[in-house]
């Protein structure tokens, strides 16, 4: 099986294998120098160099390096993953830059590269790369806070012997907000521990291992159904603050949230009233506005709250993977 990108050439957007030849203007373009955008390029060196000899390979590691680096190498194609120490200004400008004919996503997201506003490139991204890692990262987050693992551990630093008791994994819903790639890993998941799952996607194309599937529009009406609420939906106008006041309102009494797509799909302010209040029992989230999160968030102090450094990409085998495809 091949793995599959998604290409965006101006605002059309078509699935390809990565092994199909690039075309511009109907002539193969080729790639002879290349720009890498990584906060750590040490992870990174070197690939490209053993496998392409002949290409020239050039590293900027911070916002400040990407232009004097597109001066110097005049690069055809350029690479980035997504990191805190590159701004979204200078990685649209690298793609924007004029000897760029290629910018490659090392992930699935592209909402930092928007607005694309360059003719004369194409956009691709490894849609689905992370998967697989970001469905076990989500398993994961539905047992710990199903099992009352958070409160455990907030017992354990306080030498508390308190038991808590939990419902069965088995006899719970799972709503997944948008089934893509990561969707569809997580469904499995869940179907594999006897979970009823739910979901809500663009197209009605059904899924082996979602039990019922809903128009995006009937997310405010079915919400309520859920136990768990996992979202994978990229960053748009549509979807920020997706799960607002209101939305949260609508989910079940006692429910729990996961957010590993983006920050802004969740309004902050109301997640945490839900979990202050116990409207929800838990959350789980990975992604956020403002990374790093600052130390005076609020979020930090929330009991019920399992936060972490985005996780899902964190695989040992992951900066490979994504490098692989590329």
């Amino acid at each position: 099986m091949f793995n599959q990108i998604m290409v965006f050439n101006n605002n059309t957007v078509a699935m390809l294998s990565i092994k199909v030849k690039f075309k511009m203007s109907n002539d193969t373009h080729k790639i002879q120098s290349v720009l890498i955008l990584h906060g750590d390029a040490s992870q990174l060196r070197g690939v490209i160099e053993q496998h392409h000899p002949k290409v020239k390979v050039f590293y900027a590691e911070s916002s400040a390096e990407v232009g004097p680096m597109l001066e110097l190498a005049q690069p055809d194609a350029v690479f980035s993953i997504n990191d805190a120490k590159l701004t979204s200004d200078c990685l649209r400008m690298a793609g924007q830059y004029r000897s760029v004919k290629w910018y490659h996503v090392g992930g699935s997201g592209i909402d930092r590269m928007l607005p694309w506003s360059s003719t004369f490139s194409v956009m691709s991204n490894g849609a689905g790369v992370l998967a697989q890692y970001l469905a076990e990262t989500v398993l994961g987050a539905i047992l710990a806070m199903n099992n009352n693992l958070h409160t455990y551990h907030r017992q354990q630093l306080n030498k508390a012997w308190i038991k808590h008791q939990f419902k069965p994994i088995c006899e719970q819903t799972l709503l997944i907000v948008g089934l893509g790639a990561v969707g569809k890993k997580v469904a499995d998941n869940a179907k594999a521990l006897g979970m009823r799952v739910i979901a809500t996607r663009k197209n009605m194309q059904a899924y082996k291992n979602v039990d019922r599937l809903y128009s995006d529009a009937e997310l405010p009406e079915i919400v309520g159904q859920a136990d768990f609420v996992s979202l994978h939906v990229p960053l748009s106008d549509e979807t920020t603050h997706l799960f607002n006041r209101d939305m949260i309102s609508r989910m079940k009494a006692g429910a729990c949230l996961i957010n590993t797509a983006r920050g802004p799909v969740v309004e902050e302010q109301a997640l945490i009233s839900a979990l202050a209040s116990n409207r929800l029992k838990a959350a789980y989230i990975d992604v956020f506005k403002q990374e790093p999160l600052v130390k005076e968030s609020p979020l930090w102090e929330i009991e019920n709250l399992i936060l972490t450094p985005p996780y899902g990409g964190r695989s040992l085998s992951i900066r490979t993977k994504i490098f692989t495809i590329f």
